[in-house]
């Protein structure tokens, strides 16, 4: 008999593989799986996301959207969302608050409105839009991917407690988004390509996390022409890229040489694995490796990004954006979104402990959806 750590990530898998095809109804499908392990694993808030994908709180949110959407209607929707400790992504809002997207329909209807709007080769039949269902169906299917994944990764990195993975993936996420937005895309494909029983997918998630190294040693240490330390810092040297940015910007310390370990391990153990896909011999990457190396790649991105403050700082500072855990109350009141008596309060909070991330900021009094994405696009929570 299977057990239930074994069937969940059967399940993830099972859904993971829906979500890739295009055909009608493999979406709610994947929804469906991915709702048999929330009752399996008794994990409530993703329960409730399950059955409001599909349709179960339609009646209760299509009675304000008939009413007319408006910034009232819209802050009486997310007071609710919030009540019932849904856990939707903006980009889900957003999608349902128009009845040209589908509203608060179940996704099952959703699709059977895309199927009848495609195959009639109309972009609207006057209540429906070809455009805003298709970015529903979307956030939808994104955050369903997402919530695969990371049932799929739990139960397949059987040793590591999920909430503390969880942790990581979240804190190095925030961060990532603001440095190298596309490196958190890259990771979920690096994600689907672990869910696949393929050993050739286990070695193109390989390639994701080269790619993801790359891009995030291109936006913190662009390359040079001159050697750094002894090192040749050009386009390929991605991972020596790293070490430099950490040895410009740690503090001396064993915090420092070993986050140059972290680097210099990960670029040895990358390449060992490379070594064996450019011979062409994909059987011999081995699942728990190409695991192991994401992993890693997330563990050591963390690193990194940590302990490099200073250096993770400037390059904020040069994209245009400030850490609210260190901003002074005029640089806080430069920030769209931000009051100067708003400004006044985060500096009061952030004096008992630092805010891990912007959404935190929901906890004032007065800061809303809508204040988040303003601030969110200058600021950050280093």
């Amino acid at each position: 008999m299977k057990s239930k750590h074994y069937k969940c990530a059967e399940l993830a898998l099972e859904a993971l593989n829906h979500l890739q095809s295009l055909k009608i109804g493999k979406l709610s499908s994947a929804i469906r799986k991915i709702e048999l392990i929330a009752r399996l694993t008794d994990d409530k808030p993703l329960l409730r996301w399950c059955e409001f994908q599909l349709g179960e709180y339609q009646h209760q949110f299509m009675q304000i959207l008939e009413k007319g959407i408006d910034e009232e209607a819209v802050n009486i929707i997310i007071i609710k969302i919030e009540e019932l400790n849904i856990p939707l992504t903006h980009q889900e809002i957003f999608t349902r608050l128009t009845k040209a997207g589908g509203g608060f329909k179940s996704i099952e209807s959703i699709e059977q409105i895309f199927e009848k709007l495609n195959k009639g080769k109309r972009g609207n039949d006057g209540t429906y839009y070809l455009d805003n269902i298709q970015d529903t169906i979307s956030s939808c299917s994104n955050a369903a991917a997402k919530h695969a994944s990371r049932i799929y990764s739990t139960y397949s990195f059987g040793e590591i407690p999920r909430q503390q993975f969880d942790l990581i993936r979240e804190r190095v996420d925030d961060l990532l988004l603001n440095i190298c937005p596309d490196a958190v895309e890259k990771f979920m494909s690096a994600y689907e390509k672990l869910a696949s029983p393929s050993s050739e997918d286990w070695s193109l998630a390989l390639t994701s996390c080269r790619r993801i190294i790359k891009a995030v040693a291109d936006s913190i240490f662009p390359p040079r022409t001159n050697n750094f330390n002894g090192r040749s810092v050009g386009e390929e040297q991605y991972i020596n890229r790293l070490w430099a940015f950490l040895d410009q910007n740690v503090p001396s310390g064993s915090d420092k040489d070993l986050a140059k370990a972290h680097v210099d391990y990960l670029g040895a153990f990358m390449q060992k694995l490379n070594d064996k896909v450019s011979k062409g011999v994909h059987a011999t990457v081995v699942h728990k490796e190409a695991i192991r190396i994401v992993l890693y790649t997330y563990l050591t991105l963390g690193d990194i990004l940590e302990f490099a403050n200073k250096g993770l700082k400037k390059t904020l500072s040069d994209k245009g954006k400030i850490d609210i855990n260190s901003a002074s109350i005029e640089e806080l009141s430069s920030v769209p979104g931000i009051t100067r008596d708003l400004a006044k309060e985060i500096i009061k909070i952030r004096v008992k402990g630092k805010f891990k991330s912007i959404k935190e900021l929901s906890i004032i009094k007065g800061v809303g959806l809508k204040t988040i994405e303003k601030i969110s696009s200058k600021a950050i929570a280093i």
